[in-house]
């Protein structure tokens, strides 16, 4: 998880507890209210863990976050 951001390894660790809790993922709003910041702002952080391969999304549908495993870190030697 090194290649995220605070808020974004925040925000993971918040789907992850209300996947684990809810056994389903939150909304994009849901999201920005536990984070008081804007609909667009937790969409946007949505989309770059996604783009960093944390999580897959659906479009056009609600609560399509899915948790995939952690890209792999190609530093080992």
């Amino acid at each position: 998880m090194k290649d995220l951001t605070d808020r974004q390894k925040l925000i993971l660790s918040f789907i992850r507890e209300y996947i684990q809790k809810n056994n389903y993922p939150p909304t994009v709003r849901e999201t920005a209210r536990a984070f008081s910041m804007s609909v667009k702002g937790a969409y946007d952080h949505i989309k770059a863990l996604e783009k960093k391969g944390y999580i897959k999304t659906t479009e056009k549908r609600s609560r399509a976050i899915e948790l995939v495993s952690p890209p792999e870190d190609n530093t080992a030697v």
